[in-house]
Protein backbone atom coordinates (compact mmCIF):
# COMPACT_ATOMS: atom_id res chain seq x y z
CA UNK A 1 0.00 0.00 0.00
CA UNK A 2 2.88 2.68 0.83
CA UNK A 3 4.32 2.02 -2.36
CA UNK A 4 1.63 2.60 -4.66
CA UNK A 5 0.70 5.84 -2.53
CA UNK A 6 4.07 6.67 -3.05
CA UNK A 7 4.57 5.62 -6.51
CA UNK A 8 1.36 7.99 -7.30
CA UNK A 9 2.71 10.87 -5.68
CA UNK A 10 6.10 10.63 -7.82
CA UNK A 11 3.80 10.34 -10.87
CA UNK A 12 1.89 13.38 -10.26
CA UNK A 13 5.32 15.06 -9.28
CA UNK A 14 6.62 14.22 -12.55
CA UNK A 15 3.17 15.21 -14.19
CA UNK A 16 3.27 19.17 -13.07
CA UNK A 17 6.94 19.48 -13.77
CA UNK A 18 6.52 18.20 -17.28
CA UNK A 19 3.41 20.63 -17.43
CA UNK A 20 5.63 23.62 -15.76
CA UNK A 21 8.30 22.38 -18.74
CA UNK A 22 5.93 22.70 -21.69
CA UNK A 23 4.16 26.43 -20.36
CA UNK A 24 7.71 27.54 -20.21
CA UNK A 25 8.78 26.39 -23.67
CA UNK A 26 5.38 27.21 -25.44
CA UNK A 27 4.88 30.57 -23.55
CA UNK A 28 7.74 32.38 -25.33
CA UNK A 29 6.50 31.60 -28.34
CA UNK A 30 6.96 35.12 -30.04
CA UNK A 31 6.83 33.92 -33.84
CA UNK A 32 3.90 32.95 -33.66
CA UNK A 33 4.43 29.29 -35.23
CA UNK A 34 2.90 26.52 -33.28
CA UNK A 35 5.07 23.81 -34.58
CA UNK A 36 8.15 25.73 -33.37
CA UNK A 37 10.23 23.98 -30.44
CA UNK A 38 12.80 24.02 -28.15
CA UNK A 39 16.21 21.61 -27.70
CA UNK A 40 19.57 22.08 -26.42
CA UNK A 41 22.55 21.65 -29.12
CA UNK A 42 25.73 19.69 -29.00
CA UNK A 43 27.50 23.10 -27.51
CA UNK A 44 24.77 22.54 -24.59
CA UNK A 45 23.29 26.09 -25.57
CA UNK A 46 19.73 26.01 -26.01
CA UNK A 47 18.57 25.84 -29.82
CA UNK A 48 15.03 27.54 -31.20
CA UNK A 49 13.51 26.00 -34.51
CA UNK A 50 11.22 23.95 -36.18
CA UNK A 51 11.39 20.73 -38.61
CA UNK A 52 13.85 18.34 -38.29
CA UNK A 53 16.03 18.62 -35.42
CA UNK A 54 19.65 17.02 -36.31
CA UNK A 55 21.77 14.69 -33.76
CA UNK A 56 23.62 17.71 -32.62
CA UNK A 57 20.58 19.38 -31.75
CA UNK A 58 20.19 22.14 -34.40
CA UNK A 59 16.64 22.65 -36.11
CA UNK A 60 16.37 22.61 -39.86
CA UNK A 61 14.00 25.86 -39.38
CA UNK A 62 16.17 28.06 -36.98
CA UNK A 63 13.78 30.64 -34.64
CA UNK A 64 15.88 33.93 -33.79
CA UNK A 65 12.62 35.51 -32.61
CA UNK A 66 12.00 32.82 -29.84
CA UNK A 67 16.01 32.74 -29.48
CA UNK A 68 16.33 36.19 -28.85
CA UNK A 69 13.04 36.38 -26.53
CA UNK A 70 14.42 33.68 -24.28
CA UNK A 71 17.78 35.45 -24.63
CA UNK A 72 15.70 38.83 -23.22
CA UNK A 73 13.49 37.11 -20.68
CA UNK A 74 16.04 34.58 -19.37
CA UNK A 75 19.84 36.23 -19.80
CA UNK A 76 21.40 33.40 -17.91
CA UNK A 77 21.36 31.03 -20.54
CA UNK A 78 22.23 33.30 -23.67
CA UNK A 79 23.78 32.25 -25.77
CA UNK A 80 20.72 30.47 -28.01
CA UNK A 81 20.94 28.98 -30.98
CA UNK A 82 20.59 30.40 -33.74
CA UNK A 83 23.69 32.54 -32.41
CA UNK A 84 23.71 36.31 -33.15
CA UNK A 85 26.90 37.79 -35.03
CA UNK A 86 27.95 39.31 -31.68
CA UNK A 87 27.85 35.80 -30.19
CA UNK A 88 29.76 34.41 -33.71
CA UNK A 89 32.55 36.78 -33.61
CA UNK A 90 32.75 36.22 -29.29
CA UNK A 91 33.37 32.21 -30.42
CA UNK A 92 35.95 33.22 -33.02
CA UNK A 93 32.97 31.34 -35.56
CA UNK A 94 32.37 34.23 -38.16
CA UNK A 95 33.47 33.72 -41.90
CA UNK A 96 36.54 35.27 -41.68
CA UNK A 97 37.75 32.26 -39.24
CA UNK A 98 36.36 29.31 -41.54
CA UNK A 99 39.04 28.85 -43.81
Amino acid sequence: MDQLYLRARITRKLQEVQGLLYRLTHSYQGCGHADCGVSHNIAEDLSFGSGHLDEYGFWENPCSTNAREWERRFPQDKPCWPYTEEELSKMNLGPSNIT
